[in-house]
C-alpha cells in the first residue's frame, strides 16, 4: 500500500495513540492534505472519534471549518453511543428479570472495556448473545420492549430457522435502535464454534454507565474480534483499532491460552492476520512470542492484500468473494472444505442473472448449470487465483528459483 497524503494522515493519527513520540510526524502529515478526503475516510471506517482526539492531542493545524466539523461529529457520535448504552442496559435488565443469561457484544460494552470512554468508539446497533435455547423467550422480551424483526433483510425473521444462521435483526418501531439477537458468534459456514456456555463461564463484567454488564472475557473477545474482521474481509479500520487497543491496554492477556484456543479452533492464521494489521496500521507493539505467526509467509501475503484493498472504493463483496477470503484465512484443510461446501455449493445454482445473460429455450435449460460453473470459475480466476499467482511470482523464493540455471 502506497499511502496518499490523506491516508498517511489517518494512519499517523492511529499510530500516535501507541507511539506518543510520533506527534511531530502527525503535524507534518497534516500539511497540504485534502481535508474532505480525510473526513470521508474517517467516517467510512468509523474512526472519527479517534481521529479527532489524535489531532487535538497532536496540536495539528486544522482549518477552522474542519476542526468545527470534527468536533461536531465527535459530539454527535458520543451522544449516539450514550443513547445506545442506555438502551442496552434497559434490554439487559429485562432479560435478567426473566432469568435469561445474555452477553453484550461489541458496541458500548467493548467501548467501555477497551477505550475506557464510551465516546471513543462509534456504534450503529446493539449485539446481544444468548443461548440458542433462549432465543424464543429473548425475542418475546425484545418485542415487548418495542422491537420487531426487519422484513426482507438477511438475519431477520420471527424464529430460528434454516435461513437464520446466527442472529435475528430487529429494530425499535419508534426510537429507531437496531438490535442483533445472536445465538452464535459466527455463521456456521465460517467453521468457528465458540459455544455460549463456554463464553458465559469465562465472562467478565464491565461497567457501562455505572452498571455492570456481562461481556466475553479478554481472550475470547480478542479471538472474536479477529473472526469478526475476517468475516467482513477487514473492510473497516475500526475493527483493527479495537484489536490494537486490546493488545495495548490489556498487558495481562494470556497469550498461551489464546494461541492454544486459536489452534484448537483452526483459526491461528485469522488471529495472526488481525494482530499483523494492528501492528502495521496502528503501530502497536506485539509480544515477541507472536512474531513467528505474525511474520509467516501466508499471513504477510494476506495482510498485504487487505491493506492494498482497504482504502479502495469498490462494490460490496459478493458471497463467493468473501468465501475465498474465509478459505484462505484458515489453516486446516477440513475447515476450508466445510467453508467451501456451505458457501460455494449455493453459488453453483443458476440464477436470474445467468438466464438474463444467455437466453436458452426450454429444451436447453440444462445448459445453465455448466454456464454458471464457467462464470464461477472465471470469477475465482480473476478475484483469487490471479492475485495469488501474482503474489507468488513477486516472492523472493520464486525469483531465486527462476534466476538459478537448470541442472
Amino acid at each position: 500500500m502506497s499511502p496518499s497524503g490523506e491516508i498517511a494522515l489517518i494512519l499517523a493519527c492511529l499510530q500516535s495513540r501507541y507511539n506518543p513520540g510520533d506527534h511531530n510526524d502527525l503535524k507534518a502529515s497534516a500539511g497540504g492534505v485534502a481535508w474532505a478526503g480525510v473526513l470521508s475516510i474517517a467516517r467510512r471506517h468509523g474512526i472519527v472519534p479517534l481521529v479527532h482526539v489524535s489531532l487535538s492531542a497532536g496540536q495539528a493545524q486544522l482549518p477552522e471549518s474542519v476542526e468545527s466539523d470534527l468536533r461536531r461529529e465527535f459530539h454527535e457520535s458520543a451522544a449516539n453511543m450514550f443513547l445506545h448504552a442506555a438502551e442496552l442496559l434497559r434490554l439487559l435488565n429485562r432479560l435478567t428479570e426473566r432469568d435469561i443469561p445474555a452477553l453484550a457484544l461489541k458496541g458500548p460494552a467493548l467501548a467501555a472495556l477497551l477505550y475506557g470512554k464510551l465516546s471513543l468508539r462509534t456504534v450503529r446497533d446493539l449485539d446481544i448473545l444468548v443461548d440458542k435455547n433462549q432465543v424464543g423467550p429473548a425475542l418475546d422480551i425484545l418485542r415487548a420492549c418495542g422491537y420487531a424483526p426487519v422484513a426482507g433483510v438477511e438475519g431477520a425473521g420471527p424464529s430460528v430457522s434454516g435461513k437464520l444462521r446466527k442472529h435475528i435483526l430487529l429494530t425499535h418501531q419508534e426510537a429507531g435502535f437496531s438490535v442483533e439477537l445472536h445465538w452464535a458468534v459466527a455463521d456456521p459456514s465460517f467453521a468457528l464454534e465458540l459455544s455460549f456456555e463456554k463464553l458465559w463461564v469465562d465472562r467478565q463484567i464491565v461497567m457501562v454507565l455505572d452498571q455492570p454488564v456481562a461481556t466475553p472475557g479478554n481472550e475470547d473477545a480478542l479471538l472474536m474480534m479477529c473472526a469478526h474482521g475476517t468475516s467482513h474481509c477487514w473492510g473497516s479500520l475500526k475493527w483493527i483499532c479495537d484489536i490494537a487497543q486490546a493488545v495495548s491496554v490489556q498487558p495481562g492477556l494470556d497469550w498461551s491460552r489464546i494461541l492454544v484456543q486459536a489452534h484448537g479452533f483452526g483459526c491461528s492464521r485469522m488471529l495472526f492476520l488481525g494482530l499483523a494489521l494492528a501492528r502495521e496500521l496502528c503501530g502497536v507493539s506485539l509480544p515477541e512470542e507472536l512474531e513467528p505467526g505474525v511474520n509467516s509467509e501466508k499471513v504477510v501475503r494476506l495482510s498485504r492484500e487487505v491493506k492494498s484493498a482497504m482504502f479502495v472504493e469498490k462494490a460490496p463483496l459478493v458471497n463467493l468473494e468473501r468465501t475465498l477470503t474465509f478459505i484462505r484465512s484458515r489453516e486446516r484443510f477440513r475447515d476450508r472444505i466445510r467453508i467451501a461446501l456451505r458457501f460455494i455449493a449455493p453459488e453453483l445454482r443458476p440464477n436470474a442473472r445467468d438466464r438474463a445473460l444467455v437466453r436458452l429455450p426450454d429444451s436447453l435449460q440444462f445448459l445453465y448449470s455448466p454456464f454458471r460453473l464457467v462464470r464461477v470459475l472465471l470469477f475465482c480466476w480473476k478475484r483469487a487465483i490471479l492475485p495469488i499467482l501474482r503474489t507468488a511470482l513477486d516472492s523472493p523464493r520464486f525469483r531465486d528459483w527462476a534466476a538459478s540455471p537448470p541442472k
